[in-house]
């Protein structure tokens, strides 16, 4: 019994003494006596390590920058921490926490601590600026959420900024790494990729770009790589520009982008090859030897083009005789046909027909010289379409089939015809010989026809040439050699040739009669002769 009394009564004692060193911690914390407040709550922790009092008291002391050398936020957090940890242990009721709040400590006080602590190890992390600085504070504080978010957003941008420095896919890859939940994350990816794309292929050889497709096979840049190498391949295997090459490249590579390329160029060289010297047998040589050659073409036209190079009849003559399989023979009659039949009449039809009679458009001639020898008149279907039609006493023939808007009678070989609103002339072949080109068109007479064109009047021939420039008012037919113009509201007379003789500058004019013609000019009556001579007659 007496050895139980004992132990309660060193109890008592001992509570009584922590309790002591408690209160006097924190009337020399009060009094800024931090050196002592920190001796007594060292003594009260030897009681018990988990205290409540004692550890917010050194957290106190260790948190104020006034305290001098004790100064120290890790221990502060450590101890703040502690005194947290044990405070939210205990029941509200408790006798502990009453005692505690008489001493000024609470939950509030002890969360307060902790926002301050906080703060401060943030406030010291910005002013370091440094990525060690940042990860320092979010391994030992951040316990302020806003300071915990800002921290991280600072130390990722600071991390990006270092790996952006160094630029090297290594960098980037220990950033990825380090901070998967960063905002610069996709982009510390792209410039990974992009980096360690320009690692393996900055010698620019092939074996450069192969490392990368091996060791990289979902590499962002794998399809540039692989193309690179198929470039790289081409031009390395064709750098000569030998038949040879591109042949070697085309075994060898069957499913190379640069296949059709290389194809083409390999046709290309063999026909440079073979026909270094231009000359005709060099041409026919190739064409020989290489009947589906992309150059086939190309030689038959060196051939054609050498063999006619003075453009005469003869010329084009001897080429078809002497190389009958080239694939120019038509070309070389149309220009036969061009040279030949000038102008495009019968007579001219005939006669080439007699003496060229390998032509192979015979038929087409026959047809020809048919209908110039014939009388062709316009005539419109139901659908009221004009055409034209040969006539005879024994039966009519359709010649041109309907196709107009409308279509007058030929006349000097010419038939102006309408289509589309325009005036053009066909021959009786139905070949468009003038184009669709005006609003209004006459017949040809004397070799000349009148036409009008955006609003204007003149005259062209039979090749559709101005012969009488088309810058008339209106314009009349020609009597001995003259036709009556007005331009600029007044009239005048010009000749075939497109003279104005009687320059416009008579408000009217009649016709000749005699060679003078009656005329009004400023008014007055006056008499006009055909060289120009104005006559003013007699007042009365």
């Amino acid at each position: 019994m007496s050895k139980l009394y004992t132990l309660v009564i060193f109890f008592l004692l001992s509570f009584v003494v922590y309790a002591g060193d408690i209160e006097r911690g924190f009337k020399s914390l009060n009094n800024q006596e931090y050196t002592k407040a920190k001796s007594f709550f060292e003594k009260a922790l030897t009681q018990n390590a988990s205290d409540i009092g004692a550890n917010f008291g050194l957290a106190s002391i260790y948190s104020n920058k006034l305290s001098g050398a004790l100064y120290n936020l890790e221990s502060a957090i450590e101890r703040i921490v502690l005194a947290d940890n044990e405070y939210k242990k205990q029941s509200p009721e408790s006798k502990l926490l009453r005692n505690l709040l008489e001493l000024g400590v609470s939950s509030e006080t002890i969360n307060s601590l902790i926002r301050s602590i906080d703060n401060a190890a943030f406030e010291k992390a910005k002013a370091e600026n440094s990525v060690n600085a940042f990860n320092h504070y979010l391994k030992y504080f951040a316990r302020v959420q806003s300071n915990q978010d800002q921290a991280n957003e600072i130390r990722n941008e600071l991390a990006f900024e270092y790996a952006q420095k160094e630029n090297t896919h290594l960098a980037f890859k220990d950033f990825l790494v380090k901070y998967p939940k960063s905002n610069q994350y996709e982009r510390a990816q792209e410039l990974y990729e992009l980096r360690l794309y320009d690692f393996y292929t900055k010698d620019g050889s092939i074996q450069g770009f192969q490392n990368y497709i091996d060791k990289n096979p979902s590499g962002k840049f794998l399809d540039k790589a692989k193309g690179q190498v198929a470039l790289k391949t081409y031009e390395q295997i064709t750098k000569d520009g030998t038949p040879e090459s591109f042949l070697r490249f085309i075994n060898e590579n069957p499913k190379s982008p640069y296949i059709k390329e290389a194809q083409q160029k390999y046709q290309k060289a063999v026909f440079e090859t073979q026909v270094g010297d231009g000359t005709i047998e060099s041409y026919l040589n190739y064409i020989k030897n290489n009947p589906d050659g992309d150059y086939i073409q190309q030689a038959h036209d060196k051939v054609y083009a050498i063999a006619t190079a003075d453009q005469t009849t003869s010329a084009y003559i001897n080429f078809i005789n002497k190389y009958p399989t080239n694939l120019n023979l038509e070309s070389a009659w149309e220009r036969i046909y061009e040279l030949e039949v000038n102008p495009l009449d019968t007579s001219t039809y005939v006669r080439f027909y007699n003496n060229y009679r390998s032509y192979p458009k015979r038929a087409d001639l026959e047809k020809m010289i048919l209908q110039n020898r014939s009388n062709l008149y316009g005539f419109k279907n139901t659908d009221g379409a004009w055409g034209y039609m040969m006539i005879s006493d024994t039966k009519n023939q359709l010649m041109i089939e309907p196709y107009y808007d409308l279509a007058n009678n030929f006349f000097q070989g010419l038939a102006s015809v309408k289509k589309d609103g325009k005036w053009g002339f066909i021959n009786k072949s139905n070949i468009l010989v003038i184009p669709f080109d005006y609003d209004n068109a006459f017949n040809f007479k004397d070799g000349i026809a009148r036409v009008q064109k955006n609003g204007k009047w003149g005259y062209i021939n039979k090749n559709g040439q101005e012969v009488v420039p088309i810058v008339f008012e209106s314009l009349m037919e020609f009597e001995e050699g003259l036709a009556k113009a007005k331009k600029d509201q007044k009239f005048g007379y010009v000749d075939k040739t497109g003279r104005m003789l009687i320059p416009a500058i008579y408000d009217s004019l009649e016709p000749f009669y005699q060679n003078v013609a009656r005329g009004i000019l400023n008014g007055k009556l006056v008499f006009v002769t055909k060289n120009g001579m104005t006559i003013y007659p007699p007042e009365d």
